[in-house]
């Protein structure tokens, strides 16, 4: 065995663990995933002008803000 080296138990071990730490960390990234899509499409909610309260529908939005 060299010394600084890992043996093949050591680097298994380590395997599972980061393995089992990824799915402990991302477990309920996936759940809300799989739950968001087995609700189905969302329809957009209209949205409202910060400035005059103003319904303005979701597909006439632009990234510089809502004209009217």
């Amino acid at each position: 065995m060299l010394p600084g080296r890992l043996t093949f138990p050591q680097m298994c071990l380590a395997v599972v663990l980061g393995v089992a730490g990824g799915i402990y960390i991302y477990k309920p990234l996936y759940e809300q995933y799989r739950l968001e899509r087995a609700k189905g499409p969302r329809p957009d909610p209209e949205r409202q002008c910060p400035h005059c309260q103003a319904a303005v529908p979701a597909e006439s939005g632009s990234a510089s803000g809502p004209r009217h």
